[in-house]
């Protein structure tokens, strides 16, 4: 992910929707979701399909099959 001072010259909610296309899990499902959330009410009028389909992205394959 970018940090903020690569986004000076960008508005604040592409920087959020950037890092929300981009989020992949990591550590544990719940900082994967707590994350998730941060990003995500940070950034205003996207339909609910793509937030799904973004979190579903960032899963791994095995994880996404029991979602």
């Amino acid at each position: 992910m970018f940090s903020t001072e690569d986004w000076d010259h960008f508005d604040w909610e592409s920087y959020f929707l950037f890092n929300l296309t981009k989020l992949r899990k990591m550590g544990t499902v719940r900082g994967y979701i707590t994350t998730f959330e941060q990003l995500s009410i940070q950034t205003e009028g996207i339909i609910d399909a793509f937030y799904l389909e973004c979190f579903f992205s960032g899963l791994k394959k095995p994880i996404q099959a029991h979602v």
